[in-house]
């Protein structure tokens, strides 16, 4: 999803007022989980990215979905390809998650195109996602608690605190660290998958 961090964590829409270290820990978490993605050698993301696509399908909330939400990997993002090709293969609908006035919604993805940075916004009607319906959460870092980091516009955040669907994290193994600096306006996902293994948080919200 989008990498601009422009915008300040300084002070969040719920009034909380981050200490400069809060704030200063937290980017400086983000460059350096940033870097080492992008880092990772082809043939290494390659092997990571098919064992943590594996899990996901395999995992039964995949098989209960009627529609998968997914992301359209950037920034040394972890791929979502084979997801969207076993989801697509099962009958089930494939969405992508846009961008639109600070918030996201999730589409029909009929064809992407690329911002002047390279990010690809997906094309098409919106849908409405179910409980039982699965989204696939990106992040930066996750922590033992499900709690996310992520790239501080807060998009996920903002949809997590109303919608009632199903979520797991996706992530490379390093991503996860034993405890985040959390903003109260961030929300946990339910599971996390890495090519390592499913880290169930215990955490059901209202969509389970």
């Amino acid at each position: 999803m989008n990498p601009n961090e422009q915008c300040s964590e300084m002070a969040g829409a719920s009034g909380f007022l981050a200490s400069p270290e809060h704030a200063a820990a937290r980017k400086a978490l983000r460059q350096a989980m940033r870097a080492r993605r992008r880092a990772l050698p082809d043939t290494e993301r390659a092997v990571a990215d098919a064992a943590l696509q594996a899990r996901i399908i395999a995992h039964p909330w995949f098989a209960d979905a009627r529609q998968i939400a997914l992301y359209e990997a950037f920034d040394g993002e972890v791929s979502t390809t084979a997801v969207a090709q076993a989801a697509t293969a099962a009958g089930k609908q494939v969405l992508y998650a846009r961008i639109e006035a600070e918030t996201l919604v999730f589409v029909t993805a009929e064809a992407f195109h690329h911002t002047a940075g390279g990010l690809p916004v997906p094309e098409g009607p919106a849908a409405y996602l179910a409980p039982t319906d699965l989204l696939l959460v990106p992040g930066l870092a996750f922590d033992a608690t499900g709690q996310r980091l992520g790239f501080g516009r807060g998009h996920f955040d903002r949809v997590l605190a109303h919608l009632a669907v199903r979520t797991i994290g996706v992530a490379y193994s390093f991503q996860l660290v034993p405890r985040l600096p959390v903003a109260p306006w961030d929300r946990p996902v339910a599971v996390l998958v890495t090519e390592d293994a499913v880290h169930d948080f215990g955490f059901r919200g209202t969509g389970t």
